[in-house]
């Protein structure tokens, strides 16, 4: 059953690796921020006045990230109200709330599907790890070996 609330609410968003290893994102997120993918059906997400012009997208169910074909996740953080994920090759790839520029894309815009930082791939860099703080992102790259 859902209902509406006057309340403020904390995102709750936890990436999971289903059976078939594809990373996914389930959760809820109060600022519209998540990129959750193609629903099951319209029933699988739902939006709810949480409070005064803020809506919040609630998924029962993991969804598929919607990152480019090929692409293999191996890390993944999630912020106060941001994602970063990590593939195989070093990309980095942001989305959510950008207010504080912790998206990496040079401006502090706020993206709902998973962008690529271009930063990395100009400055031929490969990225290692990443960690999301509250209003941050910190990431671990290298150069990438020349061949």
């Amino acid at each position: 059953m859902w209902r509406e609330e006057k309340v403020k609410t904390t995102l709750r968003r936890s990436p999971e690796k289903n059976l078939s290893s594809v990373k996914s994102v389930v959760g809820n997120d109060p600022r519209n921020r998540s990129d959750y993918g193609q629903s099951r059906d319209a029933s699988d997400v739902r939006t709810v006045e949480i409070v005064k012009d803020t809506h919040t997208t609630l998924v029962p169910f993991p969804a598929l990230l919607d990152l480019p074909l090929g692409s293999d996740v191996v890390k993944a953080s999630c912020g106060s109200r941001h994602t970063a994920v990590v593939t195989r090759t070093g990309e980095l790839y942001t989305w959510g709330w950008g207010k504080y520029g912790q998206l990496g894309h040079k401006d502090s815009t706020s993206v709902d599907q998973p962008c690529l930082v271009e930063y990395f791939v100009e400055k031929q860099l490969q990225v290692k790890t990443v960690t999301c703080g509250p209003w941050n992102t910190y990431v671990y790259a290298v150069e990438k070996e020349k061949t």
